[in-house]
């Protein structure tokens, strides 16, 4: 007697198709919505680290303007200091609370010493010259056309009026000095206070765009290996091979063996039983992970 296994084989692997079919579609359209998910964080990640980059950029213009005006008022209260040539670290006194720290401060200090030596310089050049011109602000000409930057320029400025005291105090003595150049004050304007709360609100957005970007590479990484993924795949790529590949490869069945029978139905309902469950407990697995 023959005992034939064809139709049964055929149906356990076309039932299995559909539930591949079925189930794997689910996981496809997860893993595209992941995708997307992570295209969009990625183009939010590069929008934030944008808007950081910009903002930072304004932070650091408004510093720089700061501490440059910061370092204009050390340098006129310590002119003289600058003009014997004296470290800074004997200039800068802790005890008198400046506006701006002594490592900020050092490098406009040199770039002041630069300008002085460079005045020097085109007065040892010109020293011959018995008309010299200048500008409105008393320096010469051939020394302005030297300096290409404002704040290079304010020192000069303020060097030559340091050396013009000098020489009225020597002519007519102190007291006629300080009568006809005063002492100048500290005037900061309304710019000064603007950027510093400007520094403030930049800094606080910094903060904040920092936070966000962190939670967007934490989750974008979380995104790049989604959990549960791998399972899913190997798990029906099991499936497939025990209940379509394997019920196809041996059919058509027929034998006379009725233990043979037996033993492949049982090996193929087994098969199939074990590949339901499996999907089933990933489902589930699936479903508390979205949960999560």
């Amino acid at each position: 007697m023959n005992y034939d296994l064809t139709s049964f084989l055929q149906t356990v692997a076309a039932a299995s198709a559909s539930i591949v079919a079925i189930v794997g579609g689910l996981i496809a359209s997860r893993l595209i919505t992941i995708n997307t998910e992570r295209n969009e964080i990625q183009a939010r990640l590069s929008e934030v680290e944008t808007e950081i980059a910009v903002i930072k950029t304004e932070v650091e213009r408004d510093q720089n303007d700061i501490d440059e005006d910061d370092a204009l008022d050390f340098l006129r209260d310590n002119i003289k200091e600058l003009v014997e040539q004296k470290p800074l670290d004997e200039v800068y006194k802790v005890e008198n609370r400046p506006r701006i720290e002594k490592n900020t401060l050092q490098k406009y200090w040199d770039r002041a010493n630069a300008t002085l030596k460079l005045m020097y310089d085109d007065d040892k050049e010109h020293e011959e010259d018995t008309d010299i011109a200048m500008n409105e602000d008393d320096l010469p000409i051939s020394l302005v056309e030297q300096i290409k930057n404002d704040f290079e320029y304010e020192i000069a400025k303020r060097i030559a009026k340091y050396f013009d005291q000098q020489t009225r105090q020597s002519r007519y003595g102190s007291t006629l000095s300080a009568i006809i150049s005063p002492p100048e004050i500290s005037m900061t304007g309304i710019w000064y206070s603007k950027a510093k709360e400007r520094i403030v609100e930049n800094q606080n957005k910094i903060d904040l765009l920092t936070t966000q970007k962190s939670q967007l590479q934490i989750r974008g990484a979380a995104l790049n290996s989604p959990k549960g993924m791998k399972m899913g795949l190997f798990i029906f790529s099991l499936f497939s091979i025990a209940n379509i590949i394997y019920p196809l490869s041996i059919s058509p069945f027929n034998t006379s063996d009725i233990k043979a029978f037996l033993t492949i139905k049982a090996i193929s309902i087994g098969l199939l039983s074990i590949g339901l469950l499996a999907i089933v407990f990933y489902l589930a697995y699936l479903l508390a992970d979205g949960k999560k």
